[in-house]
């Protein structure tokens, strides 16, 4: 049984997660949805969708990935991450995902998220600086990506 798991990132963090992944699946393949959309599903039985959450939305590129698949990923088994700073938006994100395909999820987790400030421009840098001066916190290099939760994600593709 073959497993894809597709992805986007934005400063490589979703990116950096899907190939730990790839590393901890059997029968495996990978897709960056930034560079590629042509993506046949047919000889997967699995589909792994990771996503970095950006002001509480999924990726562009997965929105397009989702409505343009969305009958083909209705007899699949999916499993979504995302990585995100909010614990809790892994909840908060469902109402962004088609309503046929929810019930399809077999299993999900935020894997957490990272900050790198010098990577960051414009509105985004001057956001984070705003949020650092609230909160009293640094945030030059900051870094929740859990290893326990993308292992325990890949024993459950792997399980099941």
């Amino acid at each position: 049984m073959e497993t894809i798991i597709v992805y986007a990132s934005r400063y490589g963090t979703t990116e950096r997660c899907a190939f730990k992944l790839k590393e901890k699946i059997y029968n495996s393949y990978i897709c960056n949805l930034n560079v590629e959309q042509k993506i046949e599903l047919k000889n997967y039985a699995k589909v792994i969708i990771g996503t970095p959450i950006h002001i509480g939305n999924i990726d562009k590129n997965v929105k397009k990935f989702l409505q343009k698949h969305e009958a083909d990923l209705s007899n699949k088994k999916i499993y979504l991450f995302i990585t995100a700073l909010d614990e809790e938006a892994i909840n908060k994100i469902e109402e962004q995902l088609p309503e046929n395909l929810k019930p399809k999820i077999v299993y999900k987790s935020n894997f957490g998220g990272r900050i790198v400030k010098s990577e960051l421009k414009g509105i985004e840098k001057a956001g984070i600086e705003m949020i650092e001066k609230q909160m009293n916190k640094d945030f030059t290099n900051y870094n929740t990506i859990s290893d326990e939760k993308i292992e325990m994600f890949a024993d459950e593709v792997n399980k099941k």
